[in-house]
């Protein structure tokens, strides 16, 4: 059961460089603590402009370690001392993911392009909603996506969120031309829409950002 820290940051106006200078120096030291880091660019949704840094952890635990292990780093509390004495992005926002299904860990490749849908559950029917997001999963997993359901911490409480990962933006559109045409989605849609458990409140595409090394 992964867990996914993320922290927003939109470049201070001429400093966009710099940014992306601190967050490659920032995920070296943080990886030498168990996390593994990517860097996501909103495409559409989200805040525009900003790049969201995430610490990926493979357990609640391994989150709770690694936190430690970097507040305690003297080279990490310099480097956190020196951002803040000149900083070069605004923190818009920090929130952490946990996955629903137990099974799924750490992915072992980051995709290119990401989608995230967000439903806010209904009163009395969290039940219904995690039943429905878990066959809505299985339906993407079918169609090519790569798919799973977090839970989030810091933001929109009482909503699940699915993930759903892409190799780049051509598997992306291929896989919506799929969705578009299958009648095993099509029925559970229609289904769903008939009597929702849940109401979605945000969707956003993003792209991978590799940071240099």
């Amino acid at each position: 059961m992964a867990v996914f820290a993320i922290h927003s940051y939109r470049p201070v106006p001429g400093r966009a460089a710099d940014l992306v200078a601190s967050m490659a120096a920032a995920k070296k030291i943080v990886e030498r603590h168990g996390a593994r880091v990517f860097v996501w660019s909103p495409v559409t949704g989200g805040d525009a402009g900003s790049l969201l840094f995430v610490n990926g952890y493979a357990s609640q635990g391994d989150y709770g370690r690694g936190m430690d292990s970097i507040g305690n780093d003297p080279e990490w509390q310099a480097f956190w001392a020196g951002l803040m004495a000149d900083p070069s992005g605004v923190n818009l926002e920090n929130y952490l993911l946990s996955d629903l299904d137990p099974s799924d860990g750490l992915p072992a490749v980051q995709p290119g392009v990401r989608v995230s849908v967000t439903f806010k559950t209904r009163p009395g029917r969290l039940a219904e909603h995690m039943a429905a997001a878990a066959t809505a999963k299985a339906h993407i997993v079918r169609l090519g996506g790569m798919a799973r359901t977090v839970q989030s911490f810091g933001r929109a409480d009482s909503t699940i969120t699915t993930l759903i990962g892409f190799e780049d933006f051509t598997h992306y559109g291929e896989f919506g031309e799929k969705l578009d045409v299958d009648e095993q989605w099509a029925a559970f849609w229609i289904g769903m829409s008939a009597d929702p458990p849940a109401e979605q409140v945000e969707s956003a595409v993003v792209a991978r950002f590799d940071l240099p090394e």
